[in-house]
């Protein structure tokens, strides 16, 4: 389980920026350069948290494998 801590680390570093573009989105002009930044970074953090997740999915899936044998 050790291994899965840096990335729910991780995962709660970037939830805590996404809510606060959500925030800065809100706050900015719709359909503005600023607001189209925003959104571009929330889209490349979401995909990291994606990621993060199959890494989770196959560090579980390892240790499935492992501990039924066929490793």
């Amino acid at each position: 389980m050790d291994s899965y801590q840096p990335l729910f680390e991780q995962q709660k570093k970037i939830q805590l920026r996404i809510n606060q573009l959500n925030s800065d989105y809100q706050a900015s002009e719709k359909g503005s350069e600023e607001a189209i930044v925003i959104l571009a970074e929330t889209s490349l953090l979401r995909m990291s948290i994606i990621i993060n997740q199959m890494k989770i999915i196959d560090m579980h899936r390892e240790l499935l494998s492992y501990q039924s044998g066929e490793k």
